[in-house]
């Protein structure tokens, strides 16, 4: 692994795979397509884009340390893996409350909509509305492959995302 991956793979666990937000999509069992999309405002510092991305994830991430802290007291102490994930529980839910609260403030301000289109019973207005989402999406992760590759200057990327931002 070359130290641009590295970097990478790092920016991308503390802040998220886009500096401008994230999106999710499903597809049901009968075709039908859900989309929603979530957009810092622009002027966000990447500090607080940082703590909303980890307050975000941090329940996960939190459960598995927990189960591996405490697996690995066990084997040291002869205690019960309850008694031995209380601790690292707490610490953990703690620093998932303060992250929650710094990253309050972005998350008052987050752009969020979202869309859906089903195969069953299509509505045309359905389907623009996923379709002018879906393609708002695409033009922002355009764009920051297109900032990372050096194709557009991160003046040009904000102007793109502040777009973005204000057209949700």
């Amino acid at each position: 692994m070359n130290s641009t991956t590295l970097r990478r793979w790092l920016r991308w666990s503390l802040e998220g795979r886009y500096q401008w937000g994230y999106s999710s999509s499903s597809t049901g069992r009968y075709g039908n397509q859900s989309l929603y999309v979530h957009i810092y405002p622009p002027d966000t510092p990447r500090k607080l884009r940082r703590c909303a991305h980890l307050a975000r994830i941090w329940l996960p991430i939190s459960a598995v340390s927990t189960l591996g802290t405490a697996s690995i007291v066990v084997t040291l102490i002869e205690v019960s893996l309850l008694t031995a994930s209380i601790g690292p529980a707490v610490l953990l839910l703690l620093a998932w409350i303060a992250l929650v609260q710094v990253a309050a403030p972005i998350n008052s301000r987050l752009a969020t909509s979202s869309a859906w289109k089903s195969l069953i019973s299509p509505n045309l207005d359905d389907e623009i509305t996923f379709d002018q989402l879906h393609t708002t999406v695409y033009r922002l992760q355009e764009a920051e492959r297109q900032v990372e590759r050096g194709e557009i200057s991160q003046r040009e990327y904000h102007r793109r995302w502040s777009k973005a931002f204000a057209g949700l």
